[in-house]
C-alpha cells in the first residue's frame, strides 16, 4: 500500500485513479459526461476546487483543492452519486 497523502492547507493536489487491469471503461463520451455529471453533483455537496482534469479511456486525472475545512476524501467519495 502506499503511504497516506500528507494535507496541506490550501494545497492543490493531483488525484488519478486507473480502472481495474486497466480496462477501457471510460471510453465512450456518454460515460466521460456521466463522470463530469458525478463531479458537478459531489460539488454542490462539497467545497472544493477543480483547477484541471482529464478523463481518459481507463483513467482520470484531477488537479483539486479542498475548500473551507472539507477533507481530500470527502471531495472524491463518489459513492454518494451513484445511479
Amino acid at each position: 500500500m502506499r503511504k497516506a497523502r500528507k494535507l496541506c492547507k490550501d494545497a492543490k493536489y493531483h488525484v488519478t485513479a486507473r480502472a481495474n487491469r486497466r480496462e477501457l471503461i471510460l471510453n465512450t463520451h456518454e460515460i466521460k459526461n456521466l463522470f463530469i455529471n458525478t463531479m458537478k453533483r459531489a460539488k454542490k455537496k462539497y467545497k472544493f476546487a477543480i483547477t484541471t482534469f482529464c478523463v481518459m479511456g481507463n483513467h482520470i486525472h484531477i488537479m483539486i483543492q479542498p475548500l473551507e475545512k472539507e477533507n481530500l476524501y470527502s471531495c472524491l467519495y463518489l459513492d454518494d452519486f451513484k445511479t
